[in-house]
């Protein structure tokens, strides 16, 4: 987490200054421009084209090599444009202002310098940023523990290996003596003897 917070941060801090040089070269192309909406829209567009090209070629990474060098080509046809838009109407607004031919030709290369140091700092910082410092998906514990078809499936192999080790043993059962077998005694009805008498 810390590498990608100063990744993060580092980031931000060359954005910040790319924006801040696209500023004053937006600012300086407008003041140098036409004073009509369309001659200030025009001078206004390259700096903002160059901006939005860094940032998806940053931030979009390349299937192939041979798109991978249009990309980095097209980029480069970009900044050249704006560049040299840049360079003129800035020169321009320099001398109007009442610096000198060495400033107002001095001045608008500050300007253009940031912008492209801040265009190829941010475009490898972002590339480095999605490869070597992008999140792992970490898989979530499971608090409540092992479920119960896991914890029957992790014991079944204790059991049989106990069960093989010490056989289970079975108490003896007792013989039970047979008692010897009774016979029915049959006992002669109790009806009173009738005993004839002899008359």
């Amino acid at each position: 987490m810390a590498d990608r917070g100063s990744f993060w941060t580092t980031e931000r801090r060359v954005h910040g200054a790319l924006v801040v040089s696209l500023g004053v070269s937006i600012a300086s192309n407008v003041l140098a421009a036409e004073p009509t909406l369309v001659g200030r829209l025009v001078a206004g567009w390259p700096p903002v084209a160059l901006l939005l090209t860094v940032d998806v070629v940053g931030r979009v990474r390349s299937s192939s090599g041979v798109l991978s060098i249009i990309r980095f080509v097209a980029t480069a046809v970009v900044a050249l444009v704006a560049a040299v838009a840049s360079f003129s109407h800035m020169r321009h607004v320099a001398l109007l202002y009442g610096e000198s031919e060495l400033v107002g030709w001095l001045f608008p290369l500050t300007v253009d310098g940031v912008a492209v140091v801040c265009s190829v700092a941010l475009i490898d910082l972002k590339r480095l940023s999605a490869s070597e410092v992008a999140p792992t998906k970490s898989v979530p514990e499971n608090k409540a523990g092992p479920s119960i078809l896991s914890r029957k499936s992790a014991s079944e192999p204790e059991s049989e290996v106990a069960t093989s080790v010490n056989p289970p043993v079975t108490a003896p059962v007792p013989e039970v003596s047979r008692s010897p077998q009774i016979k029915p005694v049959f006992k002669r009805p109790l009806t009173p003897s009738i005993k004839k008498i002899d008359n």
